[in-house]
This record gives C-alpha cells, structure tokens and sequence, in this order.
C-alpha cells in the first residue's frame, strides 16, 4: 500500500476515534432535554458520530484480507493476538475492575448510574460484548475467527450482496441489540470483499470531482437519515445507509493523502478509543456537579467535556509512551 493511502486511513482513524468520543459525550437525556435547538444539533451529530463504527470495521476488514492468501491465515491471525486480543483483555479487566469498585468508593459512588458485581461485568465485556465500548472489539475477535471460512464466499466476486442480505435478515429474526454480531459482519466482511476485488479502486487517488459529489451525496444521506428515523424496519434501512456511507466517507477522506507521516497523537486512534469513557465519564460527572442543568449548562458540557477529555488523554499518551513496553502492550505496538 502506497505511503499516502496508509497516511490517509492513520489520519481518517483518528476522525473517527473522535466521532466514536462524540457519541458518548451526547448528554440531552442527561440534562432532562427532549426538545428544542440543542436536541435537535446534538441529535444530528449523534447521528452523524454513528457511521464511524461501521467505518472502522470496514477499515479492519479491508486491511486483514488485503493481499490475503489462504496459507496466510495463521500467521495473520497470530499477530492479531497482540495487536488485538492481548489489548483487549488488559482494557477489559481495567474497566470491569473500575466500574465495580466506583460505586463503593464515598461521595463518586454516588454518582455511578450502574452498581453491579465484578463477576456480572466480566461476564457483560467479554461474553455479552455490552457494559462498555469494547464490544467493538469483541466483535472484531468474532469476525477474525470466522474469516477462513467466510473467506471461500466472499472470494466470489458477486457473492457480497446474497452475505449482506442473509446477515441484515439473521438480525432481524434474532432481534440482536444495537451491537449486533450479525449486522457489524456486514461492514468488516465488505471491507473484506473490497480488499480482495477492488484493491486498486479503493486505493486510486479520486478527483475533486468525484470528492465533491462523494461530499454532497454525504449530506444527502446524512439528512435522509435524520427524516426516517422514526418510520418502520428503521433498522433494517439504518443498516444499509450505513453500507452506502462507508464508500462515500472513503472518498471524502481521500483529502488527507498525505506522504508526511502524521504527528504522534494523531496516530493515537486506538489509545483514544480504548482509554476516552473512563476519562470521559469522570469529566462530565465533574461538569454534571458543576453546571447548571439547562440548555446552557448542557451547551457547555457538550462542548468542554470532549476537549477536556481529548488534553487529558493527550497528557497520558506522552507518558506512556516514554515506556515502550507498556505502551506497546496497552495498544497493540500501534502508533
């Protein structure tokens, strides 16, 4: 992969380890708001935040079956250990061992929305894919496992649309929740599919032409989003917005090619994405006792609450990274 391609999927990740921070910043239930000019903004981006998940499992996907051969299998999936499944443990016990010991600590147990036992947590990360936001990661361990057998169907050229179509209906008829094993298949398994019959279209550099219609087709779906939420099979269309998005942000993202390597903290994606709720959810508990609980204290949470997050999490990456085992283990030897 050309140096530039890979620069622009680093810078790319980085945008959408900040939309996934976005997503759990959004706090209008919190502050009691169901309506007016602040719902509306944050309800939108919300919306928006959401496609960054099935961008990144398109990315991962892409990225493992990419120059992807059979007899490749094992080795790909032993470096996964570390990059993957190693960070995920470590990450998980962190946040089971924390969320179960907060609500009995005086004064932030009071604070805490959920109390439960460490059992019940490590149960929920590792086994139920909830309770936290390395679900994503559950998922992503799931998919890999299933990948030498998915692989002889999805190596057919136009097999994609019959996987996507059985998938999107398995959701439907095992009503999973929102963080589905079935319908993320679709997002990881097409990034797949793309790796392996469309490497040198994905990768092109496309014309501003093509950018701007990518851009404009963007807001269109993004609005289209925003009007059907509320009509019937939501999620069954929701679903395949999502499918359309992914190829348009790509193209949209092409803006970031780039043969400079990205400063440290950009390459940081995974560190953002694994470490952000545990500082998060510490920031705007402090900003929930502080502020008024109104539009404008909502406002200012909104705002504040991210970048506050963001200059912390940035504070602990250099200081990590000072340690290069650790920071090695933490992350996956990413950055």
């Amino acid at each position: 992969m050309a140096i530039e391609c890979r620069n622009k999927i680093t810078i790319l990740s980085f945008i959408l380890s900040i939309f996934v921070l976005l997503i759990h910043v959004t706090n209008f239930r919190v502050y009691g708001l169901d309506s007016g000019p602040l719902y509306q903004v944050e309800y939108f981006f919300e919306l928006v935040a959401h496609y960054a998940v099935p961008m990144f499992f398109a990315i991962s996907g892409y990225l493992f079956f990419r120059n992807y051969q059979p007899h490749f299998m094992i080795e790909k999936l032993k470096k996964r250990i570390k990059t993957i499944l190693i960070p995920f443990l470590i990450w998980g016990m962190l946040y089971c061992f924390i969320f179960a010991i907060l609500p009995y600590i005086p004064v932030i147990g009071t604070y805490i929305n959920q109390k439960t036992s460490l059992l019940n947590y490590l149960v929920d990360v590792f086994v139920k894919g909830q309770g936290t936001h390395l679900w994503y990661i559950r998922n992503l361990i799931i998919y890999l496992l299933l990948s030498p057998i998915v692989y002889y169907f999805i190596r057919l050229k136009y097999s994609f649309p019959f996987f996507g179509a059985l998938m999107l209906a398995l959701h439907m008829f095992l009503r999973e929740g929102t963080n589905s094993i079935s319908m993320y298949s679709i997002y990881y398994f097409g990034g797949a599919w793309a790796a392996l019959h469309f490497c040198d279209a994905v990768e092109k550099k496309y014309t501003n032409r093509v950018k701007v219609f990518a851009l404009i087709a963007l807001c269109v779906l993004w609005i289209t989003n925003r009007i059907i939420i509320r009509i019937s099979f939501y999620q069954f269309i929701y679903g395949i917005l999502f499918l359309i998005g992914i190829p348009l942000i790509w193209i949209c993202s092409d803006i970031f090619r780039s043969t400079n390597q990205p400063k440290e903290f950009i390459r940081s994606s995974f560190f953002i994405y694994v470490s952000h709720v545990l500082i998060l959810e510490a920031v705007e508990k402090a900003m929930f006792i502080l502020l008024p609980h109104n539009q404008t204290g909502a406002l200012a949470d909104y705002i504040f609450a991210p970048v506050i997050t963001l200059f912390i999490i940035f504070l602990i990456e250099k200081l990590l990274r000072k340690n290069k085992l650790i920071w090695s283990i933490l992350t996956g030897n990413r950055g």
